[in-house]
């Protein structure tokens, strides 16, 4: 069956842009991306597509062109809602309205075209001009802070050893995001209230923003891992050997 948006006459501007977010890491993604883009433009709709959006900075031109989105926009993305969501609005991204949906959560691309099409309501900004990018920046790791979980506590600040974190005023922020430790979630550990994400931590996916742990329960550390501040410390400074 067909999947063709409505013509409700509502100017382009006025219009979401729908936005896939492809994975530049598991080949076996990337025949279902392709599909996904058949399957929506069958629907008569052009999505932007673009890397990774954990990986792209504010500077970049696909994020300038999310900003500029009047309208709102609907994500596709291998990650979960509530990281592509915090990665997102860190970038600037999704100050009017902004859904994201989860690619791997769908069992086929034609299912996955179906719900990405329903939740911009059929009526997505198709005939805009988008810029095309060539090549994948490069990877980058760094903490999304979830703003609605985040108490304030200020653990992050204390705790992080690379001046991640910094402060806007009197609220916590992630200040300087590429001084972040290649590889490590230690600060998502210490948040008693799971605001700390990761996205491409695949050991946790609760730190990759899954599933988040209740409020004010911290994270019960396993037989094995460090278990105090200092074990955390000298696990950080194994990084580098």
């Amino acid at each position: 069956m067909p999947m063709t948006p409505p013509s409700d006459g509502a100017p382009v501007s006025e219009r979401p842009v729908l936005v896939i977010s492809r994975d530049g890491t598991e080949p076996g993604r990337r025949g279902f991306e392709e599909a996904l883009l058949r399957a929506l433009r069958a629907g008569g709709v052009r999505p932007l597509v673009t890397p990774c959006v954990y990986h792209l900075d504010a500077s970049h031109p696909l994020v300038e062109a999310m900003v500029a989105a009047s309208g709102g926009l609907v994500v596709g993305a291998w990650m979960p809602p509530r990281a592509a969501f915090w990665t997102l609005r860190a970038l600037g991204v999704g100050q009017t309205t902004l859904q994201c949906l989860d690619l791997s959560a769908f069992a086929s691309p034609e299912e996955c075209a179906r719900a990405l099409l329903e939740a911009g309501g059929g009526r997505f900004a198709s005939a805009c001009e988008f810029p095309e990018w060539a090549g994948a920046p490069p990877p980058r790791w760094y903490p999304v802070l979830d703003a609605s979980r985040c108490h304030n506590c200020r653990k992050c600040l204390d705790f992080c050893l690379f001046g991640v974190y910094g402060l806007e005023g009197d609220r916590v922020v992630v200040a300087s995001p590429d001084n972040c430790k290649d590889g490590c979630p230690a600060c998502a550990r210490t948040c008693p209230h799971g605001a700390i994400m990761f996205p491409d931590y695949a050991a946790d996916p609760a730190i990759a923003g899954a599933s988040p742990r209740p409020a004010a329960v911290p994270r019960a550390i396993p037989a094995g891992e460090p278990d105090d501040l200092n074990s955390l410390i000298s696990a950080l400074e194994k990084l580098d050997e």
